[in-house]
C-alpha cells in the first residue's frame, strides 16, 4: 500500500463546491412570485368587473318623474299597500292575543 493513501478516503475527491447552483433557487422563487402576482391580478380584475356590473334588480324602467299624475299614482298605490299591510298585522295581533 502506498504510504500517503488512507483506506477511509475515497480515491477521487467529490467536488462539493456548487458555484453555479445558486441561480436555481433564485429562479424558482422568482417564478413562484410571478405566478402569485398573475393570480392576484386575475382575481382583482374579476372582482372589479363584478363591482362595475349593475345588479339586475337595480335595472328598472322608471316612469317619467316629471309627470305629477305618475307621482300621485305611485304615492296612492304605496299608501294603499301600507294600509293593507297594517290591517293584516292588526288582524294577526288580535288573533294572537
Amino acid at each position: 500500500m502506498p504510504q500517503g493513501h488512507n483506506e477511509n478516503q475515497p480515491d477521487e475527491q467529490v467536488n462539493t463546491n456548487h458555484e453555479g447552483g445558486k441561480a436555481g433557487p433564485i429562479i424558482g422563487i422568482v417564478i413562484i412570485i410571478v405566478v402569485l402576482l398573475i393570480g392576484v391580478l386575475y382575481f382583482w380584475g374579476q372582482k372589479t368587473a363584478e363591482l362595475n356590473q349593475p345588479i339586475p334588480s337595480q335595472v328598472v324602467a322608471e316612469p317619467d318623474q316629471t309627470d305629477p299624475e305618475v307621482i300621485e299614482d305611485d304615492f296612492a298605490s304605496m299608501e294603499t299597500e301600507l294600509e293593507d299591510d297594517f290591517a293584516s298585522m292588526e288582524a294577526e295581533l288580535d288573533t294572537a292575543f
